[in-house]
């Protein structure tokens, strides 16, 4: 299964669990909201790990739906500046799975 396969089974997952959740199910809830943050995290890794493979801050952004005109704005303003990027970078694959390991 390449990326673009298994991102679209991840999106059909996550509607279910979501009709799932609305549909009165407060511990499922629960657990959207929790995946919600771990992907607002997993999406800031991929893009700084982006910026290092020297995509643009335009291209990244028209992924993710903005016009060229606003695209890199959007990006800057939502990650912070390429700077910023460097620092998290190197945390960013081993801090989450730590902490969890150890909890």
């Amino acid at each position: 299964m390449d990326g673009s396969e298994f991102a679209q089974a991840a999106i059909r997952m996550v509607r279910a669990l979501a009709k799932r959740a609305g549909a009165s199910d407060i511990d499922t809830f629960e657990l959207l909201w929790e995946l919600q943050a771990d992907v607002g995290a997993a999406i800031a890794i991929a893009v700084d790990d982006l910026r290092a493979k020297d995509f643009s801050d335009t291209d990244i952004g028209m992924a993710m739906g903005y016009d060229k005109e606003f695209a890199r704005q959007e990006v800057h303003r939502r990650f912070g500046s390429r700077i910023q990027a460097d620092d998290r970078r190197q945390n960013s694959y081993t801090d989450s799975d730590e902490e969890k390991s150890t909890a």
